[in-house]
């Protein structure tokens, strides 16, 4: 399952499926996330992502998209320097998923990490319409900014996700390329979470000593 994006009211569901660290888990949740979004111009064409990496596309995967136009649009999501630790917006809790056994989920910071996206194309007027697909969904509502995605590959948990910057990144290499780049900064942040597992309790037995209970 792929991540998702939810609202402020929709409570998590979590569950004991990890897949990834937290670094990890932000930019595959927000490179899958943006692999289904697509925006319709006002002369009724439609663009959208034909991919989305969650890494640098790997060189053969490169050369194939240079050789193939029809491969464009791309975009590629990718970390940006070091991730934070936060404990200061963060109650510590701890949350037991229905299971048969004394595994349960802690959570005590969260990990704020900056993200860079790219969005490749060939063509300007299409680079501009992904910039304006951006600027909506990064506010699908008025209640709060940003957007909240579910991520199944890391315990369900819900990451929050904000548009920070946007540019256009041309210069006469790609020019001549015919490259057409949007360039944006979003900051997220997802709750570390953790697995633990607690010992059984020891089971005791009763034992009569001059007809009092006593259990051992």
């Amino acid at each position: 399952m792929s991540s998702y994006p939810v609202d402020n009211a929709t409570p998590q569901v979590l569950t004991f499926n990890r897949e990834t660290d937290a670094r990890t888990a932000l930019t595959r949740g927000l490179a899958e996330w943006l692999a289904t979004r697509r925006i319709t111009s006002t002369d009724g064409r439609p663009f959208q992502l034909n991919k989305v990496y969650s890494t640098w596309a790997e060189p053969e995967d490169a050369v194939r998209s240079e050789q193939q136009e029809r491969s464009y649009p791309l975009g590629v999501v990718y970390a940006v320097g070091k991730g934070m630790y936060d404990d200061s917006k963060m109650t510590p809790s701890t949350v037991q998923p229905l299971a048969d056994d004394l595994r349960v989920l802690q959570t005590s910071s969260e990990y704020v990490l900056s993200l860079q996206l790219e969005l490749w194309s060939n063509d300007p007027n299409a680079r501009m319409w992904f910039s304006v697909m951006l600027e909506d969904e990064f506010s699908p509502d008025d209640s709060r900014s940003g957007v909240r995605l579910v991520l199944p590959h890391y315990f369900g948990v819900h990451a929050d996700y904000v548009l920070m910057d946007s540019e256009y990144a041309d210069n006469e290499q790609d020019a001549t390329r015919r490259f057409r780049k949007v360039i944006a900064t979003v900051e997220g942040r997802i709750p570390v979470t953790r697995v633990r597992t607690f010992p059984a309790a020891i089971p005791m037995r009763s034992v009569s000593v001059d007809g009092l209970g006593v259990f051992e």
